[in-house]
């Protein structure tokens, strides 16, 4: 049936040399001299041509192997079909976008691994499934801020290539950023100071770090006490520079000395004693080590007992005390039993009987003695005993 240009074309242009029978109604019989695909499609022309004009065409994409979608159905056939070439054309992106490739070959030629076909700036990369993956702030930050001049292949995965200008340390912390910092910001950073050779401990675990680090600088920061406390030293250098000897982290107060490494050990009452009791002086050193100098001679004593304290009392108590020099009157007199007091009740220098002898008892007895005085009782009786 003749339809469309069929109609008005003149009989003999198909019937050539007026022949009516056995003539081949395909399309290729009367239009293989103008193929302009010179024989790539080998199928029916009426797969894409119509009748109605030999330029009226349409062509469904989708039945071969590369289905057109996106920014590529509105393109025109002759920008991938260049010379009206179809058969064997490139269907990879990269076969006709390589002079479009901003990433010089960095990353292949499977640009549909990023790129969709809605446009050519419509991409999008899974970074995980790089060597570095994206986490925290990295996440959002621009692709240029780490890949720069369109660089993607061998871009450096160390956190110091793109943060030495931030780094406040100068270095002195090496370049593995990581062991102090995350990716959730810069600024948080945590530090494990029990990595390092001075562990932090007590009061030391709650100081900033510019209190012992000024300035930024941490490497060759000095651990000695003496280094960071020599402006507290009440002792000013007395006992040398080695403060842990005596002060513990806890807190600059908690302090405990081991006395019995000096010339003065302490025993008995002394070691309840506060150390401000003996050392007056935040200057600890040569500090008085006799009683005299703590224990102020009491008035009872008099002139007597001029010697060491240590004759009489003992660290264990100031009192009662116990004499053990030269005594003239028997100390175990009248049941005394060594009480000082029982015969010298206001004074070691006087002494008095009448605590156990009635002195109107002893007048009486010794009415007849010429000079008789109870406090001279000691001229007759030297022994406690019988009369002189």
């Amino acid at each position: 049936m003749l339809v469309g240009a069929h109609v008005s074309v003149v009989c003999l242009q198909c019937h050539v040399g007026h022949q009516w029978t056995g003539i081949a109604t395909s399309c290729r019989a009367c239009h293989a001299a103008a193929d302009p695909h010179q024989g790539q499609f080998s199928g029916d022309c009426a797969q894409c041509h119509v009748a109605t004009g030999w330029k009226d065409v349409t062509f469904d994409h989708g039945t071969t192997a590369f289905a057109l979608t996106g920014s590529h159905t509105t393109t025109a056939c002759a920008a991938c079909h260049t010379g009206g070439k179809y058969k064997g054309t490139p269907a990879t992106c990269i076969g006709c976008h390589a002079a479009k490739d901003k990433h010089n070959g960095a990353y292949g030629t499977n640009c549909a691994a990023c790129h969709r076909t809605t446009a050519w700036s419509d991409w999008t990369f899974d970074h995980s499934t790089a060597a570095f993956k994206l986490t925290g702030a990295h996440v959002t930050v621009a692709c240029t801020a780490c890949h720069k001049g369109g660089q993607y292949k061998g871009t450096p995965t160390t956190c110091i290539a793109c943060h030495a200008a931030n780094d406040r340390h100068n270095g002195s912390f090496g370049t593995n950023c990581a062991a102090c910092h995350t990716t959730a910001s810069w600024t948080g950073a945590t530090f494990d100071h029990n990595t390092t050779a001075f562990k932090l401990t007590g009061a030391h675990a709650t100081p900033a770090c510019s209190a012992c680090h000024p300035g930024g600088l941490f490497k060759g920061t000095p651990s000695t006490c003496y280094a960071c406390h020599a402006n507290k030293d009440k002792h000013k250098g007395a006992y040398g520079t080695n403060c842990a000897s005596c002060h513990r982290a806890t807190t600059w107060a908690d302090v405990t000395f081991n006395h019995s490494q000096t010339r003065f050990k302490l025993t008995g009452a002394h070691l309840g004693v506060t150390c401000r009791k003996c050392h007056t002086s935040p200057v600890f050193q040569n500090a008085p080590t006799i009683c005299a100098a703590c224990h102020q001679k009491p008035a009872s004593h008099g002139s007597a007992f001029s010697g060491s304290c240590s004759a009489c009392h003992t660290t264990k108590a100031w009192q009662p005390a116990s004499f053990n020099g030269p005594h003239p009157f028997p100390m175990s007199h009248g049941g005394a039993g060594g009480l000082c007091a029982k015969c010298h009740p206001s004074s070691w220098l006087s002494y008095s009987c009448t605590s156990c002898h009635s002195a109107a008892s002893m007048a009486d007895r010794h009415s007849q003695v010429s000079g008789y005085s109870l406090t001279t009782c000691a001229k007759c009786h030297p022994t406690g005993s019988g009369g002189g």
